[in-house]
């Protein structure tokens, strides 16, 4: 499904960019698995500070263990995401930290979405892969995942699942949206939802964006979109929508995070 449509989000929202991750990111889920409606406000990142976690977090195995053609190197980045961490933006009554995680609750349905970026990507690759848990949302329609690439607010990529076990992958390109690879009940739910995504230039091709997403160990998707469509970025995003009117509102737990540097051929 692509939807070019120029009502995803009102004018003055697509003239602010408040962090190196698209205020359209979340919203474009919401066009392209049928939702219309206004978005939730989204988080804006603190002051830059070097991103370090007070403590350890979960990183059990390597990531993406589905995703053969990913090769994962060293940690660059890990965050329990957990209070009094303070290595994502929270300054927005939607996104919260305390000793579970970070919380991104969605209020609106339609398109209501919350986004949390990290207050500093020093250290992180252009090629990397992602692993953070989820815990159940409380509503089982809200879809949460994660963004990549893109510098701007009309060019990234979204890789988000849900409760039930459907997943979509969405490249948005100048403010349109395509699809680019959809699933439903794809694999099976426990809690919490391990989510890996990795975001890779694959070293045969400079023009190559290789997207995977990996869920509880269950290989969901592996697409490969032109550079030219999105360009390469080291930024990423937590973030949690309510794509339609019938998905409803509700919240989402994001805890221990950990960035790899990734490869692929």
């Amino acid at each position: 499904m692509t939807d070019t449509s120029d009502s995803v989000l009102p004018l003055p929202l697509r003239r602010r960019v408040l962090a190196p991750l698209p205020l359209l990111a979340a919203a474009t889920l919401a066009t392209a698995c049928g939702g219309h409606g206004s978005p939730a406000s989204p988080a804006t990142p603190r002051s830059t500070a070097q991103a370090t976690s007070d403590s350890t977090p979960r990183d059990d195995a390597s990531p993406t263990p589905a995703a053969a053609d990913i090769s994962a190197g060293n940690v660059v980045f890990s965050s329990t995401l957990k209070t009094p961490t303070q290595d994502f933006g929270v300054s927005s009554q939607n996104v919260s930290e305390d000793a579970d995680g970070i919380t991104l609750t969605v209020p609106h349905a339609s398109g209501g979405y919350t986004f949390s970026t990290p207050v500093d990507f020093h250290g992180i690759p252009q090629s990397m892969a992602i692993r953070v848990h989820i815990d159940e949302p409380q509503q089982s329609g809200v879809y949460a995942g994660i963004a990549c690439r893109g510098m701007s607010d009309s060019n990234t990529y979204l890789m988000v699942v849900d409760a039930k076990g459907d997943y979509a992958i969405v490249r948005v390109k100048d403010n349109n949206q395509t699809v680019l690879d959809k699933g439903t009940a794809a694999f099976d739910v426990s809690w919490p939802i391990t989510l890996d995504a990795a975001c890779v230039t694959p070293s045969s091709s400079d023009t190559t964006n290789r997207l995977v997403l990996v869920a509880n160990g269950t290989r969901l998707a592996s697409v490969d979109d032109s550079y030219d469509q999105v360009p390469i970025s080291n930024s990423f995003a937590l973030f949690a929508i309510s794509p339609a009117p019938d998905t409803g509102t509700g919240s989402v737990l994001f805890h221990d995070l950990s960035v790899r540097s990734a490869s692929s051929q």
